[in-house]
């Protein structure tokens, strides 16, 4: 038996220590409503400008768009 693949996916524009940092990258990016996450990484928090959650063909589409941001890749997973 196969199955739809559902999982709602977000998109990574970047991710900082710096809360200034993470919201001026939020303010380039109004027009796609991101949000900040906060997760621990080795003891110290950074924070993930997010967009989603999304189904997977509009997170491709999105990550195609926007494959790059400040030189760096965005990149995908699921919450």
């Amino acid at each position: 038996v196969v199955t739809e693949d559902v999982d709602l996916l977000f998109l990574s524009l970047g991710s900082f220590r710096s809360a200034d940092r993470a919201n001026r990258l939020m303010r380039r990016f109004a027009f796609l409503a991101p949000s900040v996450m906060k997760v621990k990484i080795k003891g110290q928090t950074w924070r993930r400008v997010t967009v989603g959650p999304m189904n997977r063909a509009d997170i491709e589409r999105l990550r195609q768009a926007h494959a790059n941001v400040d030189g760096r890749k965005t990149w995908t997973f699921v919450q």
